[in-house]
């Protein structure tokens, strides 16, 4: 009766911890080797993206699709994204709702009519894709205002993301938030069997110090072909792996995925824990960290303060490791001053990795920037393929000058005259994987 009332009672304070506790808690069940993450009812899924995904654009023109009497092609004067869409169901000069391609639209009414083509369990929504018709690219969806309840009062590239409740694929993972009191963490730890991660490796949030890694698309910058004509600038290709940032700050090392902290610790212990001789014992658990060690790189880092390595992480079992890599490899693209604020010019970065023996994504060629206009630019992007011969994610074309800010970027750009364009063979290919 006893044994009873206690699992009773264990069973209402479960409960009540499910709502109050954050989600880095880790919550040990009975075998010890089953460790659960505990979550906020499902607040994840209804986290919205805080990059524009879905706003106000105005129809610039409709062209015709050849071979196809009921579609027509639309594009905007705005942005250079281009959408099939029914005919006559716009007409030059209106208003319209745009989503971009790998947008996440909640299950509501209006959007039901997608069930069949786009809706992912994944993602417990309808996943906006790049389809081709007709010879042509369609990039994103567009809804009429009235369909969607929008008033024709509201300005050309009114953001509306949040209203619409629309997210992005990266935003699934919520950031995490510590419980700092002690006497509350060793009651939590000592009778309910809740650990607690501040050191080692960790749950937490994306460190406020550090920029996150994310490129604007070139055809969301409508005055890009003005803006960047005849800048030098150099063309990487964009490798299909997993974000990841080291970081040294203070005297703690910190390993970072996209939206959040995995690993964190003192100089000193990162660079006994995270070395060539413990690397292989990670592989398997945490390529992060794998890789962290086989590069030496809490010891690297530690002449540095204040510095950190951004790049994407390669491999098996890695986005089903479509370069076709033998092994974990991390790719350097930004070297981020954390102090100064600033990322490193392209000279700076090559002049660090190999002083500290990183390898750079790949560089293809050093130009001038004289696309005419997106399509040319898109057409160029469609090109690449990694040396398996699969098609390429896309490129990545950045000022090739002393310093990344001359010129300096654009509305949109993120902190850097840098932009993305996204090989369209690469999207029709892979995007139902995701």
């Amino acid at each position: 009766m006893i044994l009873d009332l206690v699992k009773a009672v264990k069973a209402i304070l479960s409960a009540w911890l499910h709502l109050i506790v954050p989600m880095e808690i880790r919550l040990k069940h009975l075998a010890p080797s089953r460790v659960h993450l505990y979550h906020l009812s499902n607040e994840w899924r209804n986290k919205m993206s805080d990059k524009p995904l879905a706003y106000i654009s105005i129809v610039k023109s409709l062209e015709p699709i050849e071979g196809k009497d009921r579609i027509e092609l639309a594009k905007f004067g705005n942005h250079a994204w281009q959408v099939i869409v029914q005919k006559g169901q716009f007409a030059p000069g209106d208003k319209a709702v745009y989503i971009e391609t790998g947008a996440i639209l909640p299950v509501r009414d209006e959007f039901k009519f997608l069930e069949s083509r786009c809706f992912s369990a994944k993602y417990d929504g309808y996943k906006i894709k790049t389809i081709k018709m007709g010879g042509v690219y369609s990039e994103g969806i567009v809804f009429t205002m009235d369909s969607l309840e929008i008033p024709q009062a509201r300005p050309v590239d009114h953001n509306l993301t949040k209203e619409l409740a629309i997210r992005a694929i990266e935003d699934e993972i919520l950031p995490v938030t510590v419980i700092e009191k002690t006497w509350c963490r060793k009651i939590l730890s000592k009778f309910f069997g809740i650990e607690f991660g501040r050191w080692g490796f960790v749950k937490g949030g994306f460190p406020s110090y550090l920029a996150k890694t994310d490129e604007t698309q070139a055809a969301s910058i409508p005055e890009l072909f003005g803006g960047m004509a005849g800048t030098n600038v150099y063309v990487s290709i964009k490798l299909d792996g997993q974000s990841l940032t080291f970081a040294m700050h203070n005297g703690i090392f910190t390993i970072c995925t996209r939206n959040q902290t995995i690993y964190r610790n003192k100089t000193q212990k990162a660079t006994r824990e995270l070395s060539p001789n413990t690397a292989s014992k990670y592989k398997s658990p945490s390529p992060q960290a794998y890789v962290a060690a086989q590069l030496n790189v809490p010891r690297k880092l530690a002449k540095l303060d204040g510095i950190a390595v951004q790049g994407e992480l390669c491999g098996p079992k890695i986005q089903k490791n479509k370069i076709g890599l033998a092994d974990y490899k991390f790719f350097v693209f930004n070297i981020f001053d954390i102090a100064k604020r600033r990322y490193y010019s392209y000279t700076e970065a090559e002049k660090f990795c190999i002083a500290n023996g990183f390898s750079m994504v790949p560089v293809v060629e050093r130009r001038k920037f004289d696309f005419a206009d997106i399509g040319e630019l898109q057409e160029y992007a469609n090109m690449f393929d990694y040396e398996n011969g699969s098609p390429a994610e896309g490129i990545v074309i950045r000022g090739e000058d002393d310093s990344p800010y001359t010129p300096e970027p654009l509305e949109k750009m993120h902190g850097m005259m840098s932009f993305k364009v996204i090989n369209q063979r690469f999207k029709v290919k892979y995007q139902a994987d995701e």
